[in-house]
């Protein structure tokens, strides 16, 4: 996550119902005709892009995505993936197929919690165990990021971890946006917002007063400044080590050109 000051402003594609108010039951049912609508009218409005929810009662949003993108110009879909119950390589295929169908217009929004019920419901394993399954999606990331950069002429992504095991991964088709579809990524607690940190574009927050916004904005920025001390040393570590074994090296053909070992 890079530090930025661009404002984007979004809209919402209420694929559970919607009304005039949130947590009741909707007024008005989903339905394809009426996604397009809301899309249609963001986008005459300027917003840029549309939030496309996940949840045990919304609509599959990547089906969602694909007919919001068809019926509209500019309008960029910000679908969920949800790791856990999608594999990396697999969802890499289906973004980027996103990617070219929207004509480069794919937003990716990482969901790795919800309720423990819905979890059950889909067949997370991990439904209990919170910040394991923000390292899973650490790896997830991993892998996701890592596919859509890598060719199979250079023989594919490969990777294995605690929770993905990866050979020779390649994305067909590749994606428009490059290096990838930007990835956005909400969570609140230490585990969500340090791997938001490390992997995410854009950090997501819900609408709340302005000093907690301001206070969670404080918060990740420390978790990007460590984040990038952490690289900082990591890169200095290694350049050392490539010293070393560089001077090993020459030590090493010097001494057989003296016949000493």
């Amino acid at each position: 996550m890079a530090k930025q000051t661009k404002v984007e402003f979004g809209w919402f594609i209420p694929t559970n119902g919607d009304g005039r108010y949130l947590g009741v039951k909707p007024e008005r049912e989903p339905s394809p005709q009426y996604f397009v609508q809301v899309a249609q009218a963001a986008e005459r409005a300027g917003y840029e892009f549309a939030l496309i929810p996940a949840g045990g009662d919304c609509w599959d949003g990547w089906i969602v995505g694909s007919w919001v993108a068809a019926s509209t110009t500019r309008l960029k879909p910000l679908v969920a993936v949800r790791p856990g119950l999608l594999t990396p390589g697999l969802a890499a295929r289906i973004a980027a197929t996103l990617d070219q169908m929207s004509g480069g217009r794919a937003l990716i929004n990482v969901v790795t919690g919800h309720y423990p019920e819905d979890l059950k419901a889909t067949g997370d394993p991990l439904y209990g165990d919170h910040d394991e399954r923000y390292a899973r999606t650490k790896e997830f990331l991993d892998v996701l990021t890592g596919v859509w950069q890598t060719s199979a002429e250079s023989g594919g992504f490969h990777y294995e971890g605690r929770h993905y095991r990866i050979e020779g991964g390649v994305c067909k088709p590749s994606v428009v946006q490059r290096p990838y579809p930007p990835l956005y990524f909400g969570g609140s607690s230490p585990a969500g917002k340090r791997v938001a940190a490390e992997m995410a574009d854009v950090y997501l927050m819900w609408t709340e007063p302005v000093d907690w916004i301001r206070e969670q904005i404080a918060e990740m920025r420390r978790y990007l400044d460590e984040v990038e001390t952490e690289k900082a040393s990591s890169a200095n570590c290694a350049t050392a080590s490539a010293r070393k074994l560089w001077c090993g090296s020459r030590k090493t053909k010097r001494g057989k050109q003296h016949g000493t070992f």
